[in-house]
């Protein structure tokens, strides 16, 4: 006889998440004409992999537990997850710790060992007979309020079966999460949206020297980044329908000075967290003097490389 479970609430969020099973403490054998619970997850990993957080994909993955009797007499138990002493919690490399759900569908109760074990009133009581089957499915979910850092971030949990204070059954799972190498960009401040992603940023009366720009450069990164910057005309600003005339210029983007005559770039370190930083953009325009007046335009073209 066989009875399935399924997790019924729609999953969103995000995260990577894998599941590696590792070795069973073990409990003790089963006497003759006794219950004789077998645990078995759907797979030995749990896992969402190579999740990058700064798209829409939901962050969760279901699985299963299989609870069996193998025995001659009726199993009665209750299933519970518990983190076996570690803290809740899927850890990272770096020391930051992510939250996530563990949620039984049939009941749609909340399976978590938030601390350190699924709470009494959320563990579901089987009654197995001799050779029956239940079939528990579970949602596994990220939270991520906070932007990670790229890696792998784990926790090693235990799923068993228990009758009274006795553990009939149990069997080891480690949920991961991996988070790809990830960056975006954007513009903040003083801009007129051009469509198509782009943005119109206008000098004022060009003059040698600063030009005051309220515009920067929103990064953010699951880890170090390298940012590109191109020309269309090569670090100049050419009279728009006459481009035999032009101002040379540089820009500024933090306390990084790009040359644009050729492609520009620079990087920015891995931090022990990710890295939202807000970088103000400048222009340094050049010699104006002997030129044609007019507006002077030119193309920039930004990028951001996770690192």
């Amino acid at each position: 006889m066989t009875s399935t479970r399924r997790l019924g609430p729609t999953l969103a969020g995000a995260l990577g998440l894998a599941l590696a099973c590792a070795g069973s403490a073990g409990a003790a054998p089963a006497p003759a004409g006794a219950c004789q619970l077998t645990v078995a997850p759907s797979s030995s990993t749990w896992s969402i992999s190579g999740y990058n957080p700064f798209s829409s994909s939901p962050l969760s993955a279901t699985y299963t537990v299989t609870f069996g009797n193998a025995g001659t007499a009726s199993c009665d138990v209750r299933v519970r997850f518990r983190t076996d002493g570690q803290v809740y919690g899927l850890a990272g490399s770096g020391g930051q710790s992510l939250p996530y759900t563990l949620l039984d569908d049939t009941d749609n109760a909340n399976a978590t060992p938030f601390g350190g074990m699924t709470s009494n009133n959320a563990q579901p009581q089987l009654v197995l007979k001799p050779g029956a089957q239940q079939i528990i499915q579970y949602a596994f979910v990220v939270d991520l309020s906070q932007l990670p850092t790229d890696g792998d971030f784990t926790q090693h949990l235990v799923v068993d079966g228990v009758s009274g204070v006795d553990v009939l059954a149990e069997k080891q799972i480690d949920l991961t999460l991996n988070v790809a190498p990830s960056a975006v960009i954007g513009l903040r401040g003083a801009y007129v949206s051009s469509g198509h992603g782009g943005a119109l940023v206008d000098l004022g009366e060009l003059a040698p020297g600063r030009a005051t720009t309220l515009l920067q450069l929103y990064v953010q990164s699951t880890g170090g980044y390298r940012i590109d910057a191109e020309s269309a005309n090569n670090g100049q600003l050419r009279l728009v329908g006459a481009p035999q005339w032009a101002v040379g210029y540089t820009m500024n983007i933090g306390d990084n000075s790009l040359n644009l005559a050729s492609n520009a770039h620079f990087s920015e370190p891995r931090l022990t967290t990710a890295r939202q930083d807000l970088l103000p953009i400048g222009f340094v325009i050049g010699d104006t003097a002997q030129r044609r007046a007019g507006a002077y335009a030119d193309v920039i073209t930004i990028s951001v490389t996770p690192q």
